[in-house]
């Protein structure tokens, strides 16, 4: 019985070292995928707010409905 618990726990262990590149590739990909997300924040907003566009004075439609 002892055996088969050693057994499972080598493999789980063997299949997380096979695993770990992965998983530790994962955290890094997010990770700088975080750090991108916080540098282009700032120029995001100057580019959000240099293309709004200004409103528009309101010019009078009624020429539109013929009522002029």
């Amino acid at each position: 019985m002892t055996a088969y618990i050693v057994g499972y726990l080598i493999t789980a262990i063997t299949v997380f070292v096979f695993c770990l590149p992965a998983i530790v590739l994962f955290v890094i990909l997010l990770l700088v995928a975080g750090a991108l997300r916080v540098v282009v924040l700032p120029l995001e907003l100057v580019i959000r707010k240099l293309r709004r566009h200004p409103k528009e004075t309101q010019t009078d439609q009624s020429w539109l409905l013929g009522s002029g």
